[in-house]
């Protein structure tokens, strides 16, 4: 299917996929500073305050596909803090041993790592969703990850199981975009992979 644009994307996510309307009343939930941004159905955020992060930043997209189709891939878009976003750039993931940066909220940081390069930590809560959508992308459009980076989000995988949460999501994105993360889907085939 893929016939999303990207600003068409950023509505679905904002108003359908990381919508909540509950007790707590209606918001979006930030994955990087894990806390509601409290909107009326209906509503968008300022992009100034809440943004779509690309976990796999757009600067490392592949030629072998239209650069629209990965902008716009709903499997690896997640409304974040905008401040937190523009701080992570396209920065790798990994753990980092010396905070260098900064950061607009706690659980999130950038840094070093054991390596000596700069890398981005998310929050724990969000660790393994942001793994397995790097693993879907590197999957879906035939990309390599570096071998530091790809060791941490399998460490991050096994540490944040996949939620309900996480598959609800997953299948609203199939209904939408007509494919599935069958990293999410299938975990067990995680250890059968030797390199991603």
């Amino acid at each position: 299917k893929y016939s999303l644009s990207y600003r068409e994307a950023r509505t679905v996510i904002m108003g359908n996929l990381d919508y909540h309307n509950d007790e707590k009343g209606s918001y979006v939930w930030d994955r990087y500073c894990q806390q509601a941004f409290p909107i009326h159905e209906g509503e968008m955020p300022s992009p100034n305050e809440l943004n779509i992060e690309h976990t796999w930043p757009q600067s490392r997209f592949t030629s072998k596909y239209p650069p629209s189709v990965q902008k716009s891939d709903l499997h690896h878009l997640f409304p974040t803090d905008s401040m937190a976003n523009g701080l992570r750039g396209h920065m790798e993931f990994g753990e980092v041993v010396k905070d260098t940066k900064q950061m607009p909220c706690k659980g999130i940081h950038v840094g070093t790592n054991a390596q000596g390069d700069i890398v981005f930590e998310g929050p724990t809560e969000h660790k393994g969703d942001m793994a397995r959508a790097i693993f879907y992308f590197a999957v879906r459009y035939d990309m390599q990850l570096d071998p530091v980076e790809e060791a941490v989000l399998r460490a991050w995988h096994l540490e944040d199981p996949v939620s309900d949460e996480e598959m609800e999501r997953n299948n609203k994105i199939e209904k939408i975009q007509g494919n599935r993360n069958s990293v999410s889907d299938h975990p067990e085939y995680f250890e059968e992979i030797a390199k991603f």
